[in-house]
């Protein structure tokens, strides 16, 4: 029997006017690398994994 991992979400907001730019950007990258899962940004129609 085979059990199916735990699945999370969250939406959360950025709050600098400009953006999620390069430094934050690769901090989200690599906090996502120390989990074994799937972490993807959504913006108004686009999406990238993290």
């Amino acid at each position: 029997m085979t059990s199916a991992a735990p699945e999370a979400s969250a939406r959360v907001t950025i709050v600098n006017r400009k953006g999620l730019h390069a430094r934050a950007s690769a901090k989200v990258a690599k906090l996502a690398a120390e989990y074994d899962a799937k972490v993807i940004v959504r913006h108004e129609g686009e999406q990238a994994d993290a």
